[in-house]
């Protein structure tokens, strides 16, 4: 049995090791974001690192922990403290991104959002925790008022400004040099508005 599996072994995905691991501090925060926040209740892919076309799900628990992780690092809070920060930040980030409440509401499915717009993607999510941790850095008592910005932004993959920022011809290049521009632009949107 050991022999079998070792040899035959499958390597599970960052999901579930996310999804079963109880002692990485990133992992019992992404578990509590995506089971307290509102805005990702009932629309977390928990399993898989992609989503199916017929998937009701937005989101994978994979992103969220990445993307939280980005939000709080350097935080020196408490984990409690840090969840809590974590929720309200993604919540008051959905009251902003007309697509994800849509789904939420059920008038739109999500795979027409997958389809259509960037702002479910892991890119997107990893952009708005890295944007979000220098905005409340800036303004640690207003940064809510400075998510009015992303009112503004066109979110359609048609939208010009995604072209080499997002979109390498394209495909989406999920690559560090464009997690880099993403969150630049987004962390330059939230701290001008």
């Amino acid at each position: 049995m050991f022999s079998d599996l070792n040899r035959y072994a499958i390597k599970p995905t960052k999901s579930i090791n996310i999804l079963f691991n109880s002692r990485e501090e990133s992992s019992v925060i992404a578990k509590a974001v995506i089971e307290t926040a509102d805005v990702f209740k009932g629309l977390v892919e928990k399993e898989k690192t992609t989503i199916s076309n017929r998937a009701k799900a937005l989101f994978t628990l994979s992103a969220i922990c990445t993307a939280t992780t980005e939000l709080l690092r350097d935080s020196k809070k408490s984990t409690d403290k840090k969840i809590e920060l974590a929720v309200d930040f993604w919540n008051q980030i959905g009251v902003h991104i007309p697509e994800w409440n849509m789904v939420k509401e059920g008038s739109k499915r999500s795979s027409d959002v997958r389809k259509e717009s960037i702002c479910s993607l892991s890119i997107t999510l990893v952009a708005i925790g890295t944007a979000g941790r220098a905005l409340i850095a800036a303004n640690p008592d207003n940064w809510k008022e400075h998510l009015l910005a992303l009112d503004q932004i066109d979110w359609r993959k048609t939208n010009p400004t995604w072209n080499n920022l997002v979109f390498v011809n394209g495909k989406v290049a999920a690559n560090r040099s464009t997690q880099h521009a993403m969150s630049s632009y987004i962390e330059k949107k939230l701290l001008q508005g």
